[in-house]
């Protein structure tokens, strides 16, 4: 496996991509998540056998990617997913194979270790994901099947919540309302409501929904209107319409729809 990260230039009108000169840069180990900041800045990548998370400045114009000054920083054990706050820019890392979350601020995206990280969460944890105004984050842990919220490093009152089997993915819609996860081993999407003034989660009406085989990630548009789930085990995309009141999901006409082998993400443009 190559221990890269590419690089490429986005044509807005055709979505041409085009190679940045230097890409691809050199990563740790095993790269196996890739998160950037919100002003486009930094890019951070967990390397899963090194036990660590390598960050990159992001030149304006060019898009070339740098070391930042200490790179790469430790983690936990074999991290696999990296998500930045969107507004304390702090950089969350899911750490699979200790069962912990660890939480860096950042200074011109250099990591550096809050106090009491690497947090606990639960069984393998796969996948993180970050509540849109910042306080609450949101943890899959595919051994336990469940799902772990934290609340500046402190477990919220009612973690860990069941999900389906073999958690694999979760994400947050734009509003913060409503969160999702794809269960890779039932075939479904757990949905729950958030309670916005303690982050704590309650299931929706109709929750579990039926996927594809092996669900493997899922995302909402930028609008919150529409949510997708990649489905590994059937080769497809299955597309939900979200119910702005209820969270709820309806597949739309003609889901699920066809992709390559194997489909194990998905990214939706602004």
């Amino acid at each position: 496996m190559d221990a890269t990260i590419s690089a490429f230039a986005v044509d807005r009108t055709s979505g041409v991509l085009t190679e940045i000169s230097g890409s691809p840069y050199t990563t740790g180990p095993a790269p196996d998540s890739v998160a950037i900041d919100p002003s486009s800045s930094f890019v951070y990548v967990t390397n899963s056998t090194a036990g660590t998370v390598s960050a990159y400045a992001i030149t304006a114009g060019s898009g070339a990617l740098t070391a930042v000054s200490g790179s790469p920083f430790a983690t936990g054990g074999s991290p696999s997913s990296v998500a930045v706050d969107p507004l304390r820019l702090d950089v969350y890392v899911a750490n699979e194979s200790d069962g912990t979350v660890s939480d860096f601020s950042t200074d011109n995206g250099v990591l550096t270790a809050t106090n009491g990280s690497p947090f606990s969460a639960g069984d393998t944890p796969r996948a993180v994901s970050i509540e849109p105004s910042g306080p609450y984050i949101y943890v899959a842990n595919t051994t336990a099947n469940t799902l772990s919220a934290l609340s500046n490093g402190t477990t919220i009152a009612g973690s860990p919540y069941t999900t389906g089997s073999i958690p694999y993915s979760v994400a947050l819609d734009p509003s913060g309302k409503f969160l999702y996860v794809a269960n890779q081993g039932a075939d479904n999407i757990s949905a729950f409501a958030v309670k916005s003034a303690t982050g704590a989660l309650t299931d929706l009406v109709g929750s579990p929904f039926a996927t594809g085989t092996q669900p493997s990630f899922v995302t909402v548009d930028p609008t919150g209107s529409f949510a997708y789930v990649t489905n590994q085990g059937s080769d497809s995309v299955s597309v939900y319409e979200i119910g702005a009141a209820t969270g709820a999901l309806t597949p739309i006409s003609g889901s699920p729809i066809a992709t390559g082998r194997q489909p194990s993400a998905i990214a939706i443009s602004d």
